[in-house]
């Protein structure tokens, strides 16, 4: 499940992304990170910690209860995060 829940917060974090027309450097500075470490995160490679997650899902309006319905396949996985 937490797997899932990393691919699903991967998709929301490139969806948002690309709805908010900004580029993976962009948001890397936002958070005061290299690029290649958000590349990590967006793929789903690596995890954010709770502070960078937290500042994320703010960014990006991202809900954390949707995320969790979509791993657990409740809902599609869909392009309109809220």
């Amino acid at each position: 499940m937490k797997r899932k829940i990393n691919h699903c917060f991967a998709s929301a974090l490139y969806q948002g992304r690309i709805k908010s027309d900004m580029k993976q450097q962009a948001v890397a500075d936002f958070l005061g990170r290299t690029k290649r470490w958000y590349q990590k995160i967006e793929s789903g490679e690596s995890e954010p910690d709770l502070n960078d997650t937290l500042r994320l899902m703010a960014k990006f309006q991202i809900n954390a209860a949707e995320i969790v319905k979509e791993a657990d396949g409740d809902v599609p996985v869909s392009s309109d995060t809220k």
